[in-house]
């Protein structure tokens, strides 16, 4: 309008513009004769839900109304309302716009419809406070707004609830929570909207007043949809990875497999060798336990021993061993046992016929993963090698004594006939005064000399005291013959009473004590010497002691001519031979042996 006076009041506002009689919900938009067009109307009711300063809702005993209004004003559910306002058509009930309110009174707050969502989707509770029961399966939020996305019968809904700042969301709750949520319900009724019970709306939601309006009635059980996915697909993937590993198995299982047939193919074929070789040995191979009690033995050995293999095996090996032996072959095996590294050792077995075979012992320790430790060990025959060795000693010892004879029956005899001359042609020269006497009487020094050390030589090659005077007597003359010709000290000692070994023995036991005393003292220069003899129970032993050089036994090799003689020697007669020494400390050689007193 161009001008304030182009508009004429025809009919002034009421003074009162509540004092109009209200009218019902239900009859909103209903025709009515005469009745009143385009003006507000009244309406009274109880508030249910007060949103944004705009919207507002009340209902009666049995129906919803939505109110448009930009009046302000604090309204709380419960309220009683009187509202003016211009009806109109909602999205499925009528609503007022342009409205105003006043609060008559303060109600109880109302209580809300337990309904289903099928009731809710028939539009008889749009825009009324309803409670329904779902399941949340989603929590959003738009702008200013936070919903819920809830599920119940079968269908899917939200529920909105206005986020002020400071208040409440909804992170607490998680999805496939079990909830009861109150709100007023608003209808969607789409463009298929028909008359009949038949008919739903497309779809509802609920607006929701506060916090205080969902309700938690069982949190969701640990094992759901979504575990229950996670954990079927690790399945699988553990299944794909057992499969995988499996297959990864099946081939290294069939490489092992290959492998160790062919090692079994090889070990069987080094078995029948080993067999082979182990029955067919010209040696008697053997082996037996810590205690000596033979496991197992070759065809060779049950020849030799002339018992069969089942007389032989579980049996003690000492038991085959000739009786005087028998204690120093337990010292052997406790030291086989102990793992000390032994030369090999010279026994005599006893066969079934009680002959004496003479074997040497190869042993060594073995032990195997899961299995007692065991002792394996070579035998040789060396009866016959015995045999010609003692022949080639006695054959030396004959030359020894013949040459002893010759060098004292002949030679010494030839010296002393020259000294004699010379003494008396040194005697004539003197009497007649010739300077030459005094040459004459140092060349029968010199032969006297001689004469002295041939004797020497003849008692080493054949010691006539042993055979006249006996073992003890014959070493006082090496010590005293020693001291004389090396310029050491030298000294003897013998217990009581004296051994008195046969004469083959005692001449090898004087070759023994003869060869430590020489090695004493050319070798291990040493300026004191000790030959004793003590006893031991039954036993002899025959020490020669110096403070020589000395040497490492472990670490040095004893395979030298007159050690190895000196050990045979002691073998022949049944004796041991045992040598001890250090650096620094001087060397002990003992022997041990039988002898009567």
């Amino acid at each position: 309008m161009p001008r304030a006076e182009d508009l004429m009041i025809e009919v002034p506002a009421p003074a009162n513009p509540f004092g109009q009689p209200a009218r019902r919900i239900e009859q909103l938009l209903q025709f009515v004769p005469q009745g009143p067009r385009g003006n507000r109307v009244k309406i009274s009711g109880t508030v249910t839900c007060r949103r944004d300063d705009e919207t507002l809702f009340i209902e009666n005993e049995k129906e919803g109304l939505l109110v448009e209004t930009r009046q302000p004003g604090p309204l709380l559910p419960g309220d009683i309302v009187e509202v003016l306002g211009f009806p109109a058509k909602g999205e499925y009930t009528p609503k007022l716009e342009d409205a105003v309110f006043r609060k008559i009174a303060s109600g109880q707050v109302p209580v809300p419809e337990n309904v289903t969502t099928d009731e809710a989707l028939k539009g008889t509770h749009d825009c009324r406070l309803v409670r329904i029961e779902a399941t949340i399966l989603d929590r959003t939020r738009y702008g200013h707004e936070q919903f819920l996305v809830l599920q119940s019968g079968g269908f899917i809904f939200n529920a909105y609830l206005e986020h002020k700042d400071g208040g409440l969301n909804f992170s607490y709750l998680q999805n496939g929570s079990r909830v009861a949520v109150t709100g007023v319900c608003v209808i969607d009724p789409g463009n298929d909207w028909q008359v009949g019970p038949e008919w739903r709306a497309k779809s509802f939601r609920l607006l929701m007043r506060y916090p205080g309006d969902i309700f938690l009635l069982m949190r969701p059980p640990w094992w759901n949809l979504q575990k229950m996915l996670w954990a079927v697909g690790i399945l699988v993937v553990g299944v794909l990875l057992a499969l995988a590993w499996v297959a990864i198995l099946r081939r290294r299982v069939q490489k092992q497999t290959a492998t160790i047939r062919r090692q079994l193919q090889t070990e069987a074929t080094l078995k029948e060798r080993y067999e082979d070789l182990f029955e067919n040995a010209n040696d008697m191979v053997f082996t037996h336990d810590l205690k000596g009690r033979i496991t197992s033995v070759n065809t060779t050995g049950e020849h030799w021993l002339g018992r069969g293999r089942d007389e032989i095996i579980s049996k003690n090996l000492i038991q085959f061993i000739a009786q005087e032996q028998r204690e120093a072959v337990a010292q052997w095996l406790e030291q086989i046992a102990a793992n000390v590294e032994l030369a090999p050792a010279e026994w005599d077995f006893l066969g079934a016929a009680g002959q004496r075979l003479r074997l040497e012992i190869s042993a060594r320790l073995v032990g195997q993963p899961g299995k007692n430790n065991e002792i394996e060990s070579v035998a040789r025959d060396i009866t016959e090698r015995k045999r010609l060795e003692r022949e080639i000693l006695q054959i030396s010892n004959r030359e020894q004594r013949r040459i002893g004879h010759d060098l004292h029956d002949g030679v010494c005899q030839q010296l002393a006939a020259i000294a004699y001359r010379v003494d008396i042609l040194a005697d004539q020269l003197h009497e007649k005064k010739f300077p030459e006497s005094s040459e004459a009487e140092r060349i029968g020094s010199l032969l006297n000399e001689a004469m002295s050390q041939t004797r020497s030589v003849a008692r080493g090659l054949f010691p006539v005291r042993l055979e006249e005077e006996g073992l003890v007597s014959a070493l006082e003359e090496v010590v005293i013959n020693a001291a004389k010709l090396f310029k050491v000290r030298c000294h003897f000692s013998c217990v009581e009473p004296h051994p008195k070994p046969e004469t083959t023995a005692a001449l090898h036991l004087y070759y023994i004590a003869q060869e430590a005393v020489l090695n004493a003292a050319k070798h291990g220069n040493a300026t004191e010497i000790s030959v004793a003899i003590t006893r031991h129970h039954e036993r002899f032993m025959l020490i020669v002691q110096d403070n020589g050089n000395g040497f490492e036994v472990a670490g040095r090799n004893l395979s030298g001519m007159g050690i190895r003689i000196m050990r045979y020697r002691a073998q022949v007669i049944g004796a041991t031979l045992d040598l001890k020494s250090r650096p620094g400390q001087g060397t002990q050689v003992i022997c041990t042996f039988y002898a009567a007193t």
